[in-house]
């Protein structure tokens, strides 16, 4: 009855969601869940997500198993219009699919459903596989939304699990953000990596009742900021910005092609702008100076030039305090040790906890070798914050024991004395 509730639960949830097209933004697909109760087991669960140039292409890997009498189940996953090519196949053959109709006036998506049989013991192992376009919002941002509470659906916890995002370069984790970290973070059950270089992000969990969901949103500062300085058609009337944006393009272009000198070169030009008589467009000069500041320092950290290039980094952040996993990347580089856990402490800092480079961050620390460690006087965040809450707990268990006990006295005496008062007017009478 409880699963059943938990699958009446996710099933509303959905419905609240879609219906319009079938999908929301950022919405890729969730943990494949049985349509009605069962006592059938999901012992694992891997999920990969690839993003390549404008698609993502997910492929999901569950095993099942029934430990007592035989059962025969259908299985659920939701039909979204923004899913292409969904294919079923179970322990290695093709499954046949079908498609069941939502209720329009209820709100429910449609379904991919198929039919399994099990025995008892019997063990199956079902993937699938779609791809579906990358999407944004009206900001530029990107959503990706795993539903991994669908996994509670099935008899008992899930086993061990394991769900990885991947993208096709490498990220700024300054940029991500993880918006359900906040439930699972001081779960020990549930493990987070965030790999910039390796281009990955990777949840592990084990023997989890999943009371969250995979949703990380990819706010790309420098693209965003792109976007509002170059991207605005300006007229006749406007000549000297559109000379300025001009250039910002064309430095944006050589950066990527590698023509450094070029690009220097024309960010030198943009450079002379800042003195404008206009004062409209030496405001706007300097906002796209701000902006090519970090190209410049990409270039010289690419060059080698550590120093010049964390000047650059820390003008272009410093009205929003970015660009600090760059300037952690880059004193790591140059074997700045000082200056590397300076950086790290500083994030670690950031009171938004569920901030990808926080993570990062944290992950960084725990990973310096014992002698670093020792020798700033290091210790782990999550071996700390569970020293510190062992202690509280304690000192607050002692204090309410010290509390009961002098209570237990003065309530006591305080009865004896009554009666005592008591006994002797009596006495007295």
């Amino acid at each position: 009855m409880k699963k059943l509730l938990i699958l009446l639960g996710i099933l509303y949830m959905l419905s609240t969601i879609v219906y319009a097209n079938d999908s929301i933004i950022g919405e890729i697909g969730n943990t494949i869940y049985p349509i009605s109760d069962t006592s059938v087991q999901m012992v694992a669960e891997t999920v990969e997500i690839k993003m390549k140039e404008d698609r993502i292409y997910v492929r999901c890997e569950f095993v099942l198993k029934k430990s007592e009498e035989k059962e025969k189940i259908m299985v659920g996953f939701p039909a979204y219009s923004s899913l292409f090519d969904f294919q079923t196949y179970i322990n290695g053959k093709k499954s046949a699919v079908t498609i069941k109709k939502g209720l329009k006036e209820e709100a429910y998506p449609n379904e991919y459903v198929w039919e399994m049989t099990f025995d008892e013991e019997d063990v199956y192992k079902v993937v699938n596989t779609y791809w579906m376009d990358r999407v944004y919002d009206e900001k530029g941002w990107e959503l990706i939304k795993y539903i991994v509470k669908s996994g509670a659906t099935w008899n008992e916890p899930i086993h061990y699990g394991k769900v990885t995002i991947e993208y096709d370069k490498a990220f700024d984790p300054e940029n991500l953000e993880l918006i359900d970290y906040d439930i699972y973070k001081n779960n020990e059950d549930v493990k987070v990596k965030v790999l910039p270089e390796e281009k990955k992000i990777i949840w592990e969990f084990y023997e989890l009742d999943p009371d969250f969901d995979i949703i990380v949103y990819d706010k790309d500062y420098i693209k965003i900021k792109q976007k509002e300085l170059l991207e605005k058609p300006y007229d006749k009337s406007e000549k000297e910005k559109g000379k300025i944006q001009n250039l910002a393009k064309k430095v944006y272009d050589d950066y990527l092609q590698g023509n450094y000198d070029v690009a220097w070169e024309n960010m030198n030009k943009v450079e002379q702008y800042k003195n404008h008589a206009d004062k409209q467009v030496s405001k706007y000069a300097l906002k796209v100076i701000n902006l090519l500041d970090y190209y410049r320092a990409m270039i010289l950290m690419e060059k080698g030039k550590y120093k010049e290039s964390a000047y650059y980094f820390k003008t272009n952040g410093i009205f929003d305090e970015r660009n600090l996993y760059k300037l952690a990347t880059l004193y790591k580089m140059s074997g700045d040790t000082d200056q590397y856990i300076q950086v790290l402490n500083k994030i670690i800092k950031l009171q938004n906890d569920n901030q990808g480079i926080v993570v990062w961050a944290e992950q960084e620390i725990n990973h310096l070798p014992t002698t670093i460690k020792e020798k700033y006087e290091i210790k782990e965040k999550n071996l700390t914050m569970h020293k510190e809450k062992t202690i509280n707990q304690e000192n607050k268990e002692k204090k309410k024991d010290r509390f009961s006990y002098r209570s237990f006295i003065l309530v006591n005496s305080g009865i004896f004395i009554l009666f005592f008062v008591v006994y002797w007017n009596i006495k007295k009478e």
